[in-house]
């Protein structure tokens, strides 16, 4: 079930673990394609992730892994999260759209070698979601109101986050030794 939240005058969306096979099937994977890109990483192929600049020297994150050589459980995570949401929203009046997952990409962020992401937007993006494979108590989402006034919310273990692409945040830094997510930019498409 969807439920809503307003977070610094936001209207945020949050889905709750219903599937924990498929949580740490993602999660694995997650560390499955981490550990591919990190074994080129460090043969010094400095072009295996996509990540900010100040990632020099090397390090171990933050990770930002868009890898869909496991394309079918990308598919199940979409159906998993686009399917109650786009009940949610379609009851509010959006008939003959429904939203899926144009983009995808898993997000490592180890407390050691934490990158502090500016505050930014999905603009091309209708909705962006996060769905949190790995987290420590304290862990955070920070939203921003009109005035550039923070505030955060705190996910549970295996809960997706949904929120407007027009909507600044950034993440929180972690509080325990790491925190996985998979994250994923949703569009409309026409109903078929």
């Amino acid at each position: 079930m969807i439920k809503e939240h307003n977070i610094a005058g936001n209207q945020i969306f949050t889905l709750d673990n219903k599937d924990n096979v498929l949580i740490e099937k993602l999660l694995q994977n997650n560390y499955n394609v981490h550990n591919y890109y990190m074994d080129i990483y460090n043969s010094n192929n400095f072009n295996s992730f996509y990540t900010p600049i100040e990632m020099d020297p090397k390090s171990k994150g933050p990770g930002y892994q868009n890898d869909l050589r496991n394309r079918g459980l990308h598919l199940e995570w979409e159906e998993y999260i686009c399917t109650p949401f786009n009940k949610h929203i379609n009851k509010e009046g959006i008939e003959g759209k429904d939203l899926f997952v144009f983009d995808s990409w898993y997000l490592y962020q180890p407390k050691e070698d934490w990158i502090d992401n500016p505050p930014h937007q999905h603009e091309t993006a209708n909705y962006a979601a996060t769905t949190y494979l790995e987290l420590s108590e304290g862990d955070h989402i920070i939203f921003y109101d009109t005035e550039n006034n923070p505030e955060s919310y705190y996910p549970k273990l295996g809960e997706t986050v949904f929120f407007g692409g027009e909507v600044m945040h950034k993440p929180g830094e972690s509080s325990g030794k790491k925190r996985v997510s998979l994250n994923g930019n949703l569009t409309y498409i026409e109903r078929k």
